[in-house]
């Protein structure tokens, strides 16, 4: 629950006009995507997290709130850079 400064709760669509225009001063100032949603933010932390913390699955589901690990699974997707860059890594390593 989010709460106004009179201490009141915050509607969903007060939240949502919160989030846009944090979105729209951050886009501004080209920090980050001006199509920003918070779902992705939600998906580039996770995406973050496994990459810091590979195959650990659990830990993500729990801190997404998530019950089943498929629902998780959905983050475990490659970028075309994640999968260049590991492919890159394989090949200077093949020649070590």
């Amino acid at each position: 629950m989010w709460l106004s400064q009179k201490g009141k709760q915050l509607s969903a669509s007060a939240i949502g006009r919160m989030f846009a225009a944090l979105v729209n001063d951050c886009a501004a100032r080209g920090l980050i995507p001006a199509d920003t949603t918070p779902h992705s933010l939600r998906h580039s932390f996770a995406h973050r997290y496994l990459e810091q913390n590979p195959g650990d699955l659990t830990g993500l589901a729990r801190i997404l709130g998530h019950e089943n690990l498929e629902t998780t699974r959905v983050y475990l997707h490659l970028t075309t850079d994640d999968l260049a860059l590991r492919m890159e890594q394989m090949s200077i390593n093949a020649y070590e």
